[in-house]
C-alpha cells in the first residue's frame, strides 16, 4: 500500500520529536546519489545548533565554496576502502560525543550507499534509524549522465548511454532491500525525490520532519526559497565541456577546474527551457520507463513514501526540440565568453585543441567540431598521422569479430576523417539499412548530416 504524505495537514508534536530520539540512537542519511544530499548537508552543517537544542548531534565535516559535501566521507570512505578498524575509531568517536551530550547521532553520506553490511556490523548494539531518497531511474541516469560529463571526463553521446542503460541492470531495487532486510522496514524509510514538489515544500524540511522535528521549528529555520546546489549544466554547456572532454588535461586541475566553475556560473544565470529529456526520442523514452517501471513497484513494497500523489499519475511525454543550429549559437556564445572574459582558459583550451589535432590519428568529429568553435583551420595545422583504422578495429576485422555493418560504419567514420562527407554518408546509409536500431550507426549518422549542413 502507498503511503501518501501531507507535511502540512499533519500535526507534528514535540512528542513525536521525543520519541523519534528516545527510540533511536543513531539516524543514518544515506543518499543515494543525485538526491539532493548536498543540499541537506550544507543546511545540517549551516543550522548544527539549531539541531544540538532539539538533541541531535550532527558532526561536522568539510564544505567548498559552491556549497557541494561528501557529508561524513571520512567515515564512509573508509568503509568504501575496506578500512574497517579506521572506519571503526571515526565511528566510535562520533558516538561517544554524542552520547556525552546525551543526543541522538546524526550522520550523512552517500559514500555509505552501496556498503549496507560494513555499517552495519558498526551499528550491532545501537538503534539504527535509515533515511533514504529514491530517484526515477530515468531522471538519475540523466543527472549522472551530466554530472559524469562535468566532473569525469566522460565523452559519450546521451543517446549511448541511455541504449546502455537498456541492455543492463542499472538503478534496481537491490540495495535499498538489502538495507531493509538488515535494518527492518520499520526503520527504514525511503523517500521519492521529487524535484517539483521540493520546489514548494524543500526537501530539507522533507528531512527535518522524517528525523522528528516538530514543525514549529521546521517552519523557522527552512530555506526560505528554493535552492538547488550542484545543479546541472544547461544543455549547450553541458554539449560543449561532453566535446572539450576529448582534449583536456585531466591532470591540470587549476585549468579544469577555471573551465568547470565558468560553465556552471554560466549555467546557473540561464533559464533553460529544455531539459536532458528532450533530446531523447519518445520511444528510447517510452522503452526506458517500461523497464524501470518494475523498480518503482518493488520499492513501494519496501514502504517507499510518496510525497505527491500527483506522481501516480502518468507523466505525459512532450518533446520540446533543441535545434541543431540553436545549440550551436548557444556553443559559440560559450567559446566568446571564454576569449573575452577568461583569456587565460580560453588560450589553454585552444593549444589544447592544437595539440589534439598535431598528434591524434583518426580525428573524432567532436574535435573537429570543437576546432571549428575555436575557429581552427584544421586543413592548416600538420597533423603527423593519416587516418587510418585503430589497431582495435583491425584486431576485430581479423578475429572475425565483425559483420557487414560493423565493416560499412568504421568505413564510413574513415571517410569522415578525410572529409569525404558524401561518400561518408552513403556508406553509413547502407549499415544503418542493414541495423537500423544500431546506436552507434545511428549516432554517426547523425554526426555526418551535422557535418554536411555545415558545409
Amino acid at each position: 500500500m502507498k503511503k501518501i504524505i501531507n507535511f502540512f495537514k499533519s500535526a507534528k508534536t514535540q512528542n513525536k520529536e521525543d520519541s523519534c530520539i528516545k527510540k533511536y540512537d543513531i539516524i543514518v542519511h544515506i543518499g543515494a546519489g543525485k538526491t539532493g544530499s548536498s543540499a541537506i548537508q550544507k543546511f545540517l552543517l549551516q543550522n548544527r545548533d539549531v539541531l544540538a537544542k532539539h538533541n541531535f548531534y550532527y558532526p561536522e565535516h568539510e564544505l567548498d565554496k559552491n556549497g557541494i559535501s561528501g557529508g561524513h566521507s571520512l567515515f564512509g570512505l573508509s568503509l568504501v576502502n575496506n578500512e574497517i578498524e579506521k572506519a571503526e575509531v571515526i565511528f566510535k568517536s562520533y558516538v561517544a560525543l554524542a552520547q556525552e551530550k546525551n543526543m541522538t547521532l546524526l550522520l550523512s553520506a552517500e559514500s555509505l550507499f552501496n556498503y549496507h553490511g560494513r555499517f552495519h556490523a558498526l551499528t550491532k548494539g545501537y538503534n539504527c534509524k535509515i533515511i533514504s531518497f529514491f530517484r526515477e531511474p530515468l531522471e538519475a541516469i540523466l543527472s549522472s549522465y551530466n554530472q559524469s560529463v562535468k566532473r569525469h571526463f566522460d565523452t559519450m553521446p546521451l543517446g549511448e548511454v541511455c541504449n546502455k542503460a537498456l541492455s543492463t541492470n542499472m538503478m534496481g531495487s537491490g540495495v535499498y532491500g538489502k538495507w531493509t532486510e538488515l535494518f527492518g522496514k520499520d526503520n527504514m524509510t525511503i523517500l521519492e525525490y521529487d524535484l517539483d514538489y521540493f520546489k514548494k515544500h524543500s526537501i530539507q524540511e522533507v528531512f527535518l520532519t522524517h528525523i522528528g522535528l516538530d514543525t514549529k521549528t521546521i517552519q523557522n529555520v527552512k530555506p526560505k526559497e528554493f535552492q538547488q546546489i550542484n545543479r546541472s549544466y544547461t544543455l549547450a554547456e553541458l554539449e560543449f565541456k561532453r566535446v572539450l572532454n576529448h582534449i583536456l588535461d585531466k591532470e591540470n586541475n587549476k585549468e579544469n577546474y577555471e573551465i568547470d566553475w565558468t560553465l556552471q556560473k554560466l549555467s546557473d544565470e540561464k533559464q533553460e527551457i529544455y531539459t536532458l529529456v528532450d533530446q531523447l526520442s519518445s520511444d528510447i523514452y517510452t522503452v526506458l520507463n517500461e523497464k524501470f517501471k518494475q523498480v518503482k513497484t518493488k520499492l513501494l513494497e519496501y514502504g517507499m513514501i510518496i510525497l505527491n500523489q500527483e506522481d501516480d499519475v502518468n507523466r505525459e511525454y512532450k518533446q520540446n526540440k533543441y535545434l541543431y543550429k540553436n545549440k550551436i549559437y548557444d556553443i559559440l556564445s560559450i567559446v566568446e565568453h571564454f576569449k573575452k572574459e577568461q583569456p587565460q582558459s580560453y588560450s589553454y583550451m585552444h593549444s589544447r585543441i592544437l595539440e589534439h589535432l598535431k598528434h591524434q590519428q583518426n580525428l573524432s568529429c567532436d574535435v573537429l567540431n570543437l576546432a571549428k568553435w575555436f575557429d581552427i583551420d584544421t586543413e592548416a595545422v600538420p597533423n603527423k598521422s593519416e587516418p587510418w583504422f585503430s589497431q582495435g578495429q583491425l584486431n576485430n576485422m581479423a578475429e572475425g569479430k565483425y559483420k557487414e555493418p560493423d565493416f560499412l560504419r568504421d568505413i564510413a567514420t574513415l571517410l569522415l576523417h578525410k572529409r569525404d562527407l558524401h561518400n561518408a554518408d552513403k556508406i553509413i546509409s547502407k549499415a544503418l539499412e542493414l541495423r537500423p536500431t544500431g546506436p552507434a550507426i545511428i549516432q554517426l549518422k547523425q554526426t555526418i548530416l551535422e557535418q554536411m549542413e555545415q558545409k
